[in-house]
This record gives structure tokens, C-alpha cells and sequence, in this order.
């Protein structure tokens, strides 16, 4: 009962939640689960890195069919893996189907006509601010869920250990010359990647993010995240969306 209590103090005292300047073209693409607001106004060919994956892709897919969009996912885990290699069969196939808000799609269900290995690639590794270490990424409790994360939740919870890579080593290997949307759902390792991007002076024309640590709201977690979130505006972007799932849209300053 006393954790209850202070879980909700926490909520309510240290509930992250800063005011986002609202414009004009914002467009969500994908399922509610899956998908995500981009800014849509001349936006063309998009170069995009997409990390989490998972077994919702709707948010890329249509990216790429409405955009012509190339997009390089980044997810080491084995579902995600897995999903990706059996979506690779179906690259090229036309389907009207209308996906689902489960949050596991099936690769039946996606319009596949304008997808190929060239405008959708896998990057079997975890995204992080060192490249080529190991890093422990915790299964859910529930086996149901996808998501894995660097936080550990109970003292006997499975794990593996990934490869990383950096943003700038995917930025090198796949001859980017230009990030306009980076995308991160990446379950706890969103403030190390982002404090990466700044410092290395990469500077993507969106960022979508989730905020791992807005789940657990704490006195911690809300100055890491105020920090964080002070630490991006500096750097020429605002914050022009705040979604309902809590995902943030920012948005580069011309």
C-alpha cells in the first residue's frame, strides 16, 4: 500500500510533460501501437533510421510507400529478427488487407508492392552511445510482449547480450548523407543515444522519441528527462507534438 502511495506522489509531483508548439503538417502514419507524427511538408525521399522494430512496422512501411522513404531499422532482438526475415519473402507483394492494432502485424497484411532490400534494411545490432560492445538487453516479464530493454525488472529475468552500433557508424556503413527522420523506441537507451547525437553534432531534421523513463516517474527520472529534453532545444530543434502514447516529435529549425 505505501509503494502505491508513492507511486502516485510520484506521478503527480514529477509528471514530465513540457508544452509543444503546435504547426501545421503534422501527419501520423501507422497503427496507434505501431505508428508516429512526422512533420509532412516537403518531405521527399526521406533517409531514415528506425530503431525498434519489433513486430510492428507499419510506421516504416508506409513511410516508404507514401515517401519513397529508405529506411534502416535497427533492433538486435530475435523476435524482431525473425519477423524481418520472414517479411523479406513477401518484399514485392501487392496486399489490400487492412493491418491490426495488436501490435503483431501479419506480414500478410502489409502492402509490400514498393518494398525491396534496398529501401528496407535490418541492422541486427542494439543502437547505443559505443559501438562494438556488449550490452544485456532484459526479456519482458510477460513473454507476450516484444520490447526488450536495458533495465532489468525482477532479479531472476532472462537476458542477452547484443552488439552495438552508433549512429554515426550506421550514418558511415550505409553512406547516409543526411538523417531526416530518426526514430527511437529503444526502451531505456533513448538518453545515451540522444546525448550521443548531440555531442557528435548529428543533427536529424526530426526525432521521434519514446521516453523509457517517463514510465517510472521519480525525482531522478524527471531531472534527466527536464536535462535531456533542455539539452535537444539548445541545439536549434522545438518540440512541436506530443502524441497520446507520450511519443515526442522534434522538429529542426531551418
Amino acid at each position: 500500500m505505501i509503494f502505491q502511495y508513492i507511486n502516485y506522489i510520484n506521478r503527480k509531483l514529477f509528471k514530465f510533460q513540457p508544452d509543444f508548439k503546435k504547426i501545421k503538417n503534422i501527419k501520423k502514419f501507422g497503427t496507434f501501437y505501431g505508428g508516429y507524427e512526422i512533420f509532412v511538408k516537403n518531405l521527399l525521399k526521406p533517409r531514415v533510421i528506425s530503431c525498434g522494430v519489433g513486430e510492428d512496422i507499419s510506421f516504416d512501411i508506409e513511410l516508404i510507400n507514401n515517401f519513397d522513404a529508405k529506411i534502416i531499422l535497427v533492433d538486435p532482438t530475435p523476435r524482431a529478427i525473425n519477423y524481418y526475415n520472414v517479411l523479406k519473402k513477401h518484399f514485392g507483394i501487392y496486399n489490400p488487407k487492412k493491418y491490426n492494432e495488436s501490435g503483431k502485424i501479419s506480414v500478410k497484411n502489409y502492402n509490400l508492392k514498393k518494398i525491396n532490400s534496398q529501401n528496407l534494411i535490418l541492422e541486427k545490432k542494439a543502437i547505443w552511445d559505443k559501438g562494438n560492445i556488449e550490452l544485456k538487453l532484459f526479456f519482458p516479464l510477460n513473454k507476450e510482449h516484444v520490447s526488450l530493454s536495458i533495465n532489468k525488472k525482477c532479479l531472476y529475468q532472462d537476458f542477452f547480450s547484443a552488439r552495438t552500433i552508433t549512429i554515426k557508424e550506421i550514418i558511415k556503413k550505409y553512406s547516409l548523407d543526411r538523417i531526416d527522420i530518426l526514430k527511437l523506441d529503444v526502451e531505456g537507451c533513448e538518453i545515451n543515444v540522444l546525448n550521443f547525437i548531440i555531442e557528435n553534432k548529428i543533427f536529424p531534421k526530426q526525432v521521434i522519441v519514446e521516453y523509457d523513463l517517463k514510465k517510472k516517474p521519480s525525482i531522478t527520472s524527471y531531472f534527466k528527462l527536464i536535462n535531456i529534453h533542455k539539452k535537444i532545444l539548445k541545439n536549434n530543434y522545438f518540440l512541436c507534438y506530443v502524441n497520446k502514447k507520450g511519443d515526442f516529435l522534434y522538429l529542426l529549425n531551418d
